[in-house]
């Protein structure tokens, strides 16, 4: 199971839920935390960080290795939130994304709209929290990717705004990706979970160590 990226959401709350659902949960091999973000899952579900040589443990090693260490931008727009992050992977299983670098606003989902007596002051706020990372850690490495996720993150205006905002910090626009916003995460899940039983632990955490790269 993965789940969205928020402080207060524990192990133990992801195991409950899953034991209450009636499904078996499973910790992906090589990721070092206790809960599977949806950024890490949605990259693999884009085609991302993730061997194609998954059954031989050394050949994917060497896959990865060869892989390159992104910044990517991780967007979920859905009817009652908006999250935005500014990681760093290069497989899928090594996703960096400290919580100071992650934004969730439970205002600022589409439906909030309703609410702004000018619908324009709504996407005035969005396009400032979509920004927001990139303004606060404006000497970080641009995003390369943008990740997009959530059931109206095709919606044409956001889609408008999200380029506005970007534009507003970089020279031009990263690559978008979008043609499954609502089932990537599942999807990059499914392929994590295909590969856990081919995994075999190696002397040194080889994800891990690729991970220790990117914080510097």
């Amino acid at each position: 199971m993965s789940v969205p990226h928020l402080v207060a959401l524990y192990m133990d709350d992801v195991q409950d839920a899953s034991e209450y659902a009636g499904i078996k949960y499973m910790e992906i091999p090589g990721y070092y935390r206790p809960v599977l973000w949806e950024t890490a899952v949605a990259y693999a579900g884009y085609g991302f960080g993730i061997c194609v040589n998954f059954t031989d443990f050394d050949a994917c090693v060497a896959e990865a290795r060869k892989m390159p260490e992104l910044t990517v931008s991780a967007v979920r727009y859905g009817r009652n939130a908006l999250t935005t992050s500014l990681a760093i992977l290069r497989t899928a299983e090594s996703l960096w994304e400290p919580d100071y670098r992650h934004t969730e606003n439970f205002t600022l989902g589409y439906y909030s709209r309703n609410v702004y007596p000018k619908e324009e002051d709504y996407w005035s706020d969005v396009r400032d929290e979509l920004r927001k990372i990139m303004v606060q850690f404006h000497y970080a490495e641009r995003p390369s990717k943008i990740l997009l996720m959530g059931e109206e993150a095709l919606n044409g205006r956001f889609q408008e705004v999200l380029r506005e905002s970007m534009l507003s910090q970089m020279d031009k626009m990263p690559e978008v990706h979008s043609n499954d916003t609502v089932f990537a995460a599942a999807k990059g899940t499914a392929e994590l979970a295909k590969r856990a039983p081919y995994y075999v632990e190696p002397p040194i955490n080889w994800t891990f160590h690729l991970q220790e790269q990117s914080y510097f």
